[in-house]
């Protein structure tokens, strides 16, 4: 019982601790301690007011030494395209108690300050800076953007991982590759599971750089025009996966469209056949490891269409790289690894490679519909919340 007690008071210490930390880091109005002094602005797409104000802005930062300005001065741009930026938005206007009158947008909220338009900009702003007790502005809500966990996002993303790990040029790689391994007499589990890490650690990084390039893009005029290539692309994706639907279920292979090119498919044969040949088990461990990332790359072609637009879908819950956004990758990337690797066990122990082929030969067709629906929704959802 004393044990239990003093578990309890110790629990309550660090419950207790924590809080006031918390509740320190809630006060942003301190004076500042640094050398420079960070804005805060809020600006829409297309907005002629913005792009005036902004000139204005970089001005200031740029030529703080030539103003003699106590303060550097940077400033941080939130688009109100975005819902999360809006709330942030709201939270200034009460804080700063700007009046119901004066609450639009652009607007620039530095230290106690807030500035309409570049004239006030200009001519109030450099004199704010002059001032040696100037505050720091304030640091409400979170960072760029609201980055949150969602268990719902979570389990879509696995389902499309999912989906794309049955991609028909993803498979016929596999197969191939585990055609030439079973030949070898290599050990098709531990050569195939070489492979399928090779894969997954290949998709893990190329879905890294391209989620902080797509997040990268997320800003001003841009947007307008990404959203219109983004559909146009969706669009025609959805377009060849129909056609080839309809191709396929007319038994008409020869038809079919979205697919790897024959020169790229020829070469990843080439270097699956080159690079397994004449090798001893240990060194081909580490072969077709480094042949599951070469495939991966050749075949991204056909699998990173659902991949792109399952960033997209991502990139609207956060606009920065994060450990969430991470671990939504490993989940892609782990669900996208799940059936070349049940079929590289399925081929283990007995399952002829043929077999394994003639089941996905017969159930293409589903994967193209569903290929089609699933482009659609990340389409749709990626286009209304980006």
């Amino acid at each position: 019982m004393k044990k239990k007690r003093i578990l309890y008071s110790i629990c309550f210490s660090l419950i207790l601790v924590l809080s006031i930390l918390v509740s320190r880091s809630d006060k942003v109005d301190a004076v500042a301690k640094t050398t420079t002094i960070t804005g805060i602005y809020f600006s829409v797409p297309l907005c002629g007011e913005c792009i005036e104000d902004k000139k204005v802005l970089n001005e200031i930062s740029s030529n703080s030494s030539i103003l003699k300005l106590k303060y550097k001065f940077n400033f941080k741009e939130y688009s109100l395209n975005e819902d999360q930026n809006l709330k942030l938005l709201q939270q200034y206007y009460e804080y700063y108690k700007v009046p119901k009158d004066e609450q639009s947008v652009p607007i620039l909220f530095v230290a106690d300050k807030y500035y309409k338009g570049k004239d006030e900009i200009k001519n109030l702003l450099p004199k704010l800076l002059l001032d040696e007790n100037v505050k720091e502005t304030p640091v409400l809500g979170k960072s760029d953007s609201i980055n949150y966990f969602s268990v719902k996002d979570t389990l879509s993303i696995f389902v499309v991982g999912l989906l794309n790990g049955l991609n028909p040029c993803s498979i016929s790689m596999l197969l191939f590759f585990l055609t030439i391994i079973n030949s070898k007499n290599a050990g098709i589990k531990r050569m195939g599971f070489a492979f399928v890490v090779g894969k997954f650690i290949t998709y893990l990084l190329l879905g890294s750089l391209l989620y902080s390039s797509i997040s990268k893009l997320n800003v001003g005029y841009y947007k307008v025009g990404l959203k219109i290539v983004f559909i146009l692309f969706s669009s025609l994706l959805i377009y060849l996966n129909m056609k080839d639907f309809l191709s396929i279920k007319k038994n008409d292979y020869k038809h079919i469209k979205n697919q790897l090119p024959k020169k790229v498919r020829s070469y990843n044969h080439k270097l699956i056949n080159n690079l397994l040949e004449g090798k001893n088990s240990y060194i081909l461990i580490l072969l077709c490891f480094i042949v599951g990332i070469a495939v991966s790359i050749g075949e991204f072609m056909c699998t990173g269409q659902i991949y792109v637009a399952t960033l997209a879908y991502m990139v609207r819950s956060s606009t920065q790289f994060s450990l969430i956004a991470f671990f939504q990758l490993i989940i892609y990337s782990s669900a996208f690894c799940i059936p070349p690797l049940i079929i590289t066990l399925l081929i283990d122990r007995g399952t002829s490679i043929f077999d394994v082929s003639d089941i996905m030969r017969s159930k293409l067709h589903y994967i193209k519909l569903a290929n089609s629906i699933v482009i659609a929704i990340l389409c749709i959802a990626a286009v209304i919340f980006f």
